[in-house]
């Protein structure tokens, strides 16, 4: 092993002991009122990787893509593979989705506002609360597909000789990152939801102006709102 090797094992080393950090702190914040939400993210995580440590060893072995494996539905199991694995299209998607549930009603609420007949968005914390677990839920299933793959490769290699280059711990890197985050997520979400309600309530006067301003807008339709 070489010098660059060394310098490359010690910063990917380092760069998982924090990730490993941040998942621990991640889990102190959800463990007391959210164990439930806990086994949920792992299951997840632990389906789809044992799905894919098995389907990434049969595919090394047949030289192939993992969506190979399903033969004549190759065409679906990569529409499959590839929407499991779009980060970016999740994002947009849950995005968009969040946006056309919120925003209308905004928009509505100010304008309506304007004659004193608005009526307060409804259901704001469910849309958000559901966008934010969608997001968790992808990540731990995209962190199990991304282990499934590394351990998969790792098996393979172990078993049988080959002049490709084995897994190494940089390899390891995404997959953990990835399943952190989704757990940094959920834990997040859920520390802003309970200190949120008691800071506004502590700062009131700062919320003041929006109290008015509300009322302003729903000053014929304060029964509604």
């Amino acid at each position: 092993m070489g010098w660059d090797d060394v310098v490359t094992f010690i910063g990917a080393a380092v760069i998982i002991i924090c990730f490993a950090l941040l998942l621990a702190v991640a889990l102190a914040v959800l463990r007391k009122t959210h164990a439930a939400e806990i086994y949920l993210i792992w299951y997840i995580h632990s389906f789809f990787f044992i799905v894919f440590t098995a389907l990434h060893f049969y595919s090394y072995d047949k030289h192939f893509f993992v969506y190979q494996v399903c033969g004549s539905y190759e065409e679906s199991c990569k529409s499959i593979y590839d929407y499991l694995t779009n980060t970016r299209g999740e994002i947009e998607l849950v995005v968009i989705l969040t946006s056309l549930a919120i925003l209308p009603q905004l928009l509505a609420y100010l304008l309506s506002g304007l004659s004193g007949t608005g009526t307060a968005p409804r259901f704001i914390n469910q849309t958000q609360t559901i966008a934010i677990w969608s997001l968790v839920k992808f990540f731990a299933g995209l962190g199990g597909i991304l282990a499934g793959e590394f351990l998969g490769r790792v098996i393979w290699h172990s078993m049988y000789w080959t002049p490709a280059p084995a897994p190494t711990i940089p390899d390891f890197i995404p997959p953990f990152f990835v399943t952190t985050i989704a757990f940094v997520i959920a834990a997040t979400h859920v520390y802003f939801s309970e200190t949120f309600p008691k800071w506004r309530d502590a700062h009131s006067r700062l919320f003041s102006p929006f109290s008015t301003l509300h009322q302003f807008l729903t000053r014929y339709d304060s029964g509604r709102s």
